[in-house]
């Protein structure tokens, strides 16, 4: 019963794909954006940068941080993550930070 309900949210989080990388996964390949290794290498630089902050303003481990974020916004570890979800997980600490101020 467990894994069933388990398996329904992966299944819900993967089909709540944002709209605009959605879009950009059925153009043809291409006429996709192409992202080059040094702009996800900044975008996991920021995000890291934010977690950090995130960790010295609630005390919680980095792992926990990155893991609800990826729970929120669905994807895989921050290594393999795209860019439009590196993006997506950037804008969610925003707004956690914005909303505690």
């Amino acid at each position: 019963m467990l894994l069933q309900r388990r398996q329904t949210r992966q299944i819900q989080r993967s089909k709540a794909k944002p709209a605009e990388e959605a879009d950009l996964l059925e153009l043809p390949a291409e006429q996709r954006p192409v992202v080059t290794h040094k702009q996800l290498q900044e975008l996991r630089k920021e995000l890291n940068g934010l977690v950090g902050a995130w960790h010295h303003r609630t005390n919680q481990p980095h792992g926990t941080i990155h893991n609800e974020l990826r729970r929120v916004c669905g994807g895989p570890l921050t290594a393999q993550a795209t860019a439009g979800q590196l993006q997506a997980r950037i804008k969610k600490i925003q707004e956690w930070a914005t909303r505690v101020s």
